[in-house]
């Protein structure tokens, strides 16, 4: 028992002292006589001061639970959390404890905060007044947070360690400017985020040792809601203002002023104003050079400026004037047409063609220009201008009109229905394969093009893929255009590419080191096996196979599908013999473009289908089984007339001598060429 009577007695003080220790925070009752304790407890005593703290949750209020109030009455403090509910209350002897006893009504401040949520106010919590006489209510409302984002850049580079801080210009809690520290610096990349930002208007301020201050633009913040990604620049900036004369003193207006930052390489240009002026601000501080250029006038030496933030710097340029001839490029309507070439042809025979080009305004200039000439332009989106004949020196300014042409416009798609990101178009007359020119075209993102400088006629034109140069050219049969008008030509798909694989034997044997190969695209060698694997075929395109010593073999029209691999097999070649070097199945001719489509049998070899079925040299196919040929390429009008041996095929053929076209059937052999 003796053992037992120490840890009773340091339970005992343990107790006594965790009473007088309890928080005054919590909810006290006024302590009473200890005979009514015995009694029946009495009735609950009513809070002094209650309330709520708040936010707001799809449009409607919910309270905020273990929110933290502070009632300051009389320069003391008492604290409690919120319920769940984010109600709170004091009863009048915990807040008695908090002040004076003295007098009847107290001035109290309510206070209150959460984590994640903020009070629009600059001290960072909601605050309400009351006067603690009788029993009083407060609701205090806290905002839901959202993140700003953003990128501090110098000269369009990141800045890595700056500090951001917001400038916070009105809340829906105060109408007040305040300024809010938030501790987040910038990445290496110059990349910020600050968690916890309420709804208001604000800007973000980003302040860099060597690179100074700068803030955001005016930010709009919806409670809650992220907004898109920022950019704070640390550049700073200055402005070059001037004037450009000429030797005379007189100002040029519409005059070039080009201002560039040495630092990085920008370039802004402006033109005069009617006085000669010009002005040029947000220019970043540091070294320039101001250049001035007017077409009429020798161009001035760039004049090396050192630009001081927040300065206007004044330049003055001097531009000497020049003798020749001065024009513009327009177009139909008399817009400018920049980039277009000027040509200038003087008068004699030994006088030789000058091009030029003009500038992005369509302006030119021709120094030194003395007796007859003649000039006129050209440009891809239009028809060339008439030329005008001219006598220097000129007292007027020379304008050449470019004429409208006919336009074509078109969707491209590869084998996967993918749009290409550009193309390469061949055009040329239907008839008698006259070039139109060849031009490369960025196509849209949906893979449409359109072009211009079309003259009336009609065309055909081969479009090829300049980043996939396996891929078959898609080829426009017939196409017509009228100046001044859009012709369509509609989708225009690339083959389907798949792979080829084989073996390639010579006397028997696998052969190593064999080529094979698409015709104007992709190759590749034999192993030592004499297999071959070669991908990005395009369906329908003609297959060499070559050796050394060995005749050539030809397949036309290879069937792929996207993606599919063909095994062709076994592919025995044929050693020289003096009789032919190169096999293939067809109707055994040479041939070359007709003298007005199709194609002409330049060559018919003895003994050939061809030849058995009556058809002579010099003769022209215009017509493959009911083909018309004749706006096909010979590339692709040979593929139709190649086939497996065996096989017929109907030719409509104009005879050598000539007359009507009459049809002729060729059953197809193998062929060994000479």
């Amino acid at each position: 028992m003796r053992s037992f009577r120490p840890v009773l007695a340091v339970a005992l003080l343990v107790s006594a002292a965790l009473w007088f220790l309890r928080s005054p925070d919590v909810e006290a009752r006024p302590e009473e006589p200890a005979a009514h304790r015995r009694t029946a407890p009495p009735a609950a005593e009513a809070p002094l001061l209650s309330g709520r703290v708040e936010r707001e949750l799809r449009g409607a209020r919910v309270g905020v639970a273990r929110a933290l109030v502070v009632v300051a009455c009389d320069g003391r403090e008492v604290r409690a959390l919120t319920a769940r509910d984010g109600s709170f209350s004091f009863k009048r002897a915990a807040l008695q404890r908090s002040g004076p006893s003295t007098g009847a009504v107290r001035h109290c401040e309510v206070r209150a905060s959460a984590v994640g949520l903020v009070s629009g106010t600059p001290g960072g919590e909601v605050v309400a007044r009351v006067e603690l006489g009788e029993p009083a209510e407060v609701r205090l409302r806290l905002f839901t947070t959202a993140p700003v984002t953003g990128r501090v850049l110098r000269r369009g580079a990141g800045v890595e360690g700056a500090r951001l801080s917001l400038l916070v210009q009105e809340t829906p809690a105060s109408a007040v400017p305040f300024g809010v520290e938030v501790d987040v610096f910038t990445d290496a990349e110059g990349n910020f985020t600050i968690p916890w930002v309420g709804p208001g208007t604000v800007r973000v301020l980003a302040d860099h040792d060597p690179f100074g201050t700068a803030e955001s633009a005016e930010l709009v913040l919806e409670e809650g809601m992220a907004g898109e990604p920022i950019e704070v620049d640390l550049t700073a900036m200055g402005a070059v203002v001037g004037v450009v004369r000429d030797t005379t003193g007189a100002t040029l207006a519409n005059a070039e002023v080009r201002v560039i930052d040495l630092e990085s390489d920008e370039l802004r240009t402006v033109t005069t104003d009617a006085s000669g002026a010009f002005r040029v601000d947000a220019v970043p501080a540091g070294s320039l050079h101001i250049c001035a250029s007017e077409w009429r006038h020798e161009p001035a030496e760039c004049v090396e400026v050192e630009l001081a933030a927040d300065v206007e710097h004044a330049v003055e340029a001097v531009l000497v004037p020049r003798s020749g001839v001065a024009g513009r490029v327009v177009g139909p309507s008399g817009e400018p047409v920049g980039g277009a070439t000027v040509m200038v042809v003087g008068q004699g025979d030994a006088a030789s063609p000058e091009a030029l080009q003009a500038d992005a305004s369509g302006r030119f200039f021709l120094p030194d220009r003395v007796g007859n000439f003649e000039v006129f332009a050209y440009h891809s989106d239009f028809l060339p201008s008439s030329p005008s004949t001219l006598t220097a020196p000129l007292d007027h300014e020379v304008v050449l009109r470019l004429r409208a042409g006919g336009r074509v416009a078109g969707r491209v798609l590869d084998g996967g229905n993918v749009p290409p990101k550009r193309v390469t178009l061949f055009v040329t007359t239907l008839r008698g394969d006259h070039s139109v020119g060849m031009r490369e075209v960025s196509l849209a993102a949906d893979g449409t093009f359109e072009l211009g400088g079309f003259d009336s006629g009609l065309y055909r034109m081969s479009v090829s893929n300049p980043d996939s140069p396996n891929s078959r050219p898609v080829e426009v049969r017939r196409f017509a255009v009228t100046v001044g008008r859009l012709t369509q030509l509609g989708t225009l798909r690339f083959e389907p590419e798949g792979t080829l694989t084989g073996v390639v034997l010579g006397d028997g044997s696998p052969l190593a080191g064999a080529q094979v190969r698409v015709a104007g695209g992709v190759s590749t060698l034999t192993d030592d096996n004499g297999r071959f694997t070669l991908d990005g075929v395009a369906s329908g395109a003609t297959l060499y196979v070559e050796a050394m010593g060995y005749k050539r073999r030809l397949f036309s029209r290879m069937s792929l599908s996207r993606g599919q691999t063909r095994d062709l097999g076994r592919i025995p070649l044929k050693a020289l013999d003096g009789q032919g070097s190169a096999e293939y199945s067809g109707i055994g001719s040479q041939v070359s473009p007709g003298p007005d489509g199709g194609v002409m049998l330049t060559n018919v070899f003895p003994g050939s289908p061809a030849e058995r079925a009556g058809i002579t040299p010099g003769s022209v196919v215009i017509a493959v089984d009911g083909l018309d040929i004749t706006d096909l390429s010979v590339e692709r009008a040979i593929e139709h007339m190649l086939g497996p041996a065996g096989s017929s095929v109907t030719l409509m053929v104009i005879p050598a001598e000539g007359g009507p076209a009459r049809p002729v059937r060729v059953v197809r052999a193998d062929v060994v060429a000479p």
